[in-house]
């Protein structure tokens, strides 16, 4: 059973935040089809951290389409620590 979607644009709209200062997403794999299409709402965050699983998307063009909004992307692999169940994470954000 998939959980029902949330469009971030309604939502921030909804709660009426002009801006959001820290996102943390922690989707499981859905990350690509969050930022996919409607990413009006990556105007008003200022900064987001996220696990990437590479296996669900092309990293690059995300990373790209990333930078295009504006946002400096850091890679901090965490394969080489001793959480074996941590892959990437990735910090993401806007100066």
């Amino acid at each position: 059973m998939r959980p029902p979607e949330i469009n971030l644009n309604q939502a921030l709209q909804d709660i009426k935040w002009s801006c959001v200062d820290f996102l943390k997403a922690d989707i499981e794999g859905a990350e690509f089809e969050l930022f996919a299409n409607n990413d009006e709402w990556l105007a008003k965050v200022r900064r987001i951290a996220m696990e990437i699983h590479a296996e669900y998307g092309d990293v690059d063009r995300f990373v790209s389409r990333l930078k295009a909004k504006g946002f400096e992307v850091i890679l901090t692999d965490l394969k080489k620590l001793p959480y074996p169940f941590f892959r990437k994470a990735w910090v993401m954000y806007m100066p």
